[in-house]
């Protein structure tokens, strides 16, 4: 909780060091830019074939990752990593769009301003990796993408800012 809130929340950062290689956080910026660019050129996958959706999908990660595979091959490894993913991602996909649920946007910067004791407020920012709607109903879901492994998300919820925000 502190780490997050002393650099997103206060936006102080740690002296980076240069690295000639591809890391974690990269590989996150990847996916989130991968999932945004297909999502938009393909609101939904329950219209295409499952082949189609994987070949599109597959195309976006390819041209995302291009230039990090250029720069370091090694970032193939990674590439490779998230295209293990795709299948079992469209699946997921497919089940929630069969929900009703509908892609809105991805990567959306927003601020929310939260009166506390007037004229005191809060003002809360930041970004949204997936906004999508039920189309009867008109619930939002909002998505926040973890290319972390589930237990080790799950153990440090105890402690994590980011989800109770959403909520």
């Amino acid at each position: 909780p502190y780490r997050f809130f002393f650099f997103c929340m206060l936006r102080l950062n740690a002296v980076e060091e240069v690295t000639e290689s591809m890391q974690k956080s990269d590989y996150g910026q990847f996916v989130h830019r991968a999932l945004e660019v297909f999502h938009q050129a393909n609101p939904s996958v329950l219209k295409m074939k499952e082949e189609q959706a994987e070949n599109a999908l597959s195309a976006c990660v390819a041209a995302i990752f291009k230039e990090a595979i250029h720069a370091d091959f090694l970032a193939h490894s990674w590439r490779l990593r998230f295209k293990k993913q795709i299948k079992s991602y469209l699946k997921w996909q497919r089940k929630l769009e069969a929900e009703g649920f509908r892609f809105q946007y991805a990567e959306q910067q927003l601020t929310r301003e939260i009166v506390v004791n007037a004229p005191y407020s809060v003002l809360l920012y930041g970004r949204i990796d997936r906004e999508d709607v039920q189309q009867k109903s008109g619930e939002i879901a909002l998505f926040d993408y973890k290319t972390q492994k589930a237990d080790k998300i799950q153990k440090r919820l105890e402690d994590d800012i980011q989800l109770p925000l959403y909520a």
